[in-house]
């Protein structure tokens, strides 16, 4: 009878051992899952990190893209501007040239007429 009682402490202690040893396996295996839960919510914030920078990083080239195109735009119609303002001096250049000339010209005449009118007037004579 002692030797069964001893036998069953002895199965009874074996059997806690156990599971105590089983306690402490899923309590490890527990820690490793959290550990890997906080691992993987730690990666997933890094991602959307990197994910949110390269959306900036999109907005910001698209913003300087089309700040370029609109100053090339500027640059262009300013340039168009300074071709017509010149073609307008040119224009207003030959105008005035062509009225000087004309002027020259009427003054000839008027010369030209006068002489014959006195050359007339002593041929009268």
């Amino acid at each position: 009878y002692n030797r069964r009682l001893e036998q069953r402490d002895l199965t009874v202690n074996g059997l806690e051992e156990v599971r105590g040893h089983l306690k402490r396996l899923k309590d490890s295996l527990e820690e490793e899952a959290h550990n890997d839960r906080l691992e993987k919510d730690k990666a997933d914030d890094q991602y959307q990190t990197m994910e949110k920078e390269i959306e900036a990083e999109e907005r910001e080239f698209h913003l300087e893209m089309k700040d370029t195109e609109e100053q090339n735009e500027a640059a262009r119609l300013r340039g168009v501007q300074e071709l017509e303002d010149a073609r307008v001096r040119a224009l207003e250049q030959v105008e005035r040239e062509l009225a000087r000339e004309k002027a020259e010209g009427e003054e000839r005449i008027r010369a030209i007429a006068q002489a014959q009118t006195k050359l007339e007037e002593e041929q009268a004579r």
